[in-house]
């Protein structure tokens, strides 16, 4: 912002301490080989790029010419010579560390980079709306824009705009049980940045789990998504031992998950095996919509977090069934048992022990 603001002003050396702060913060980062320095810092490159791009001018925007004719902005004001390339600072070394951090960067691998919420339109239209009131229970109370709240939440954006009290005071109360604070304020994140941060230790699970409900009572989407590809990350590294965990710890975390997904969410096919990886499930079609496409007829869609949770049991069952809480999970909520069913591996055969009895 300083950077930005000096380009604006023409404080070339106001600029030039800018952009050198910037790169001592990214070399020491880079240097330091801390996962979460790295983490927090490219939690923020989107937002910098969109500031940084849209708040500076560059003609040579794309072109890389030979590094003797190439150089950065002099903060000096020098003219260069008419063979040299100058290139704004900033952008270079938003570029170089960028791709530095590539694969981090990229979204599951697919080659996408993690969208931005605040662009330079958005940005404009989250200053122009008005301000929301939700208060967490007796907890606490935010205030929110209502261009992000709306454009991430259908049922907020429906209450917002109604002639209901909510719409007329501009206050929405959240008072049930999953509508904790810390699950309020990692939506809230979400709404602003189309990401947010959590790394806590042996209870993210529950966090993510506790974030994915409220996305089910708010219709966000994008957030359930975002919730459950980390909830999945957590399992594969803690089944595969890649992260140090308490595994005790975390299994004891498990029954409470479990309660939390199967009465906080909705999936009218409890015991049925998916025909396609279950991700999160799209709204109910239409019945003409469903008539005129018969092959949705054959489509067996699950909630993505339930399927998670019955293969991450199925694949642990040997440590998870000595565990008292998990059992009693069991039996009360037969769903997430016939769920556990589909991907349990067979036991041995029956056989007769040598006193006659069976053989366990």
């Amino acid at each position: 912002m300083a950077y930005v603001f000096a380009e604006k002003i023409e404080a070339l050396q106001f600029k030039a301490l800018a952009l050198k702060k910037a790169t001592t913060i990214c070399s020491e980062t880079m240097a330091s080989n801390s996962a979460t320095g790295v983490s927090v810092l490219l939690s923020d490159v989107p937002a910098i790029i969109s500031l940084i791009y849209s708040g500076t001018y560059d003609t040579h925007s794309g072109e890389l010419a030979p590094a003797e004719r190439t150089a950065v902005a002099s903060a000096e004001g020098n003219p260069p010579s008419a063979s040299t390339f100058v290139r704004d600072g900033f952008r270079m070394l938003l570029a170089k560390f960028a791709a530095f951090h590539i694969a981090e960067l990229r979204d599951d691998g697919t080659g996408d980079i993690v969208p931005v919420a605040i662009n330079p339109t958005t940005f404009v239209k989250l200053l122009e709306s008005d301000m929301i009131t939700i208060k967490a229970g007796e907890e606490k109370t935010y205030f929110v824009h209502e261009e992000p709240l709306s454009r991430t939440s259908a049922v907020l954006k429906r209450q917002v705009n109604s002639q209901m009290i909510e719409g007329l005071t501009r206050t929405i109360t959240l008072t049930d049980v999953t509508d904790n604070g810390l699950a309020i304020s990692l939506f809230l994140q979400f709404c602003y940045f189309n990401s947010y941060e959590y790394n806590e230790g042996n209870r993210d699970f529950l966090v993510h789990a506790s974030v994915y409900v409220l996305a089910e009572k708010l219709e966000a989407l994008a957030l359930k998504k975002f919730a459950l590809k980390h909830a999945l990350q957590i399992c594969v590294e803690v089944g595969g031992g890649i992260v140090a965990q308490d595994m005790d710890s975390f299994f004891a975390t498990v029954p409470e998950v479990v309660a939390m997904i199967y009465e906080g969410t909705y999936d009218k096919n409890t015991g049925r095996m998916p025909t396609k990886a279950p991700e999160v499930a799209e709204e109910e079609p239409h019945e003409k919509d469903a008539k005129e496409d018969v092959s949705e007829t054959t489509t067996v869609t699950r909630d993505g977090f339930r399927i998670l949770l019955a293969k991450f049991a199925a694949a642990h069952l040997e440590e998870l069934r000595v565990n008292r809480e998990f059992m009693q999970a069991l039996e009360e909520h037969p769903s997430f048992s016939a769920d556990l069913v589909l991907f349990a591996s067979c036991g041995r055969e029956i056989s007769i022990g040598d006193d006659g009895n069976l053989e366990l």
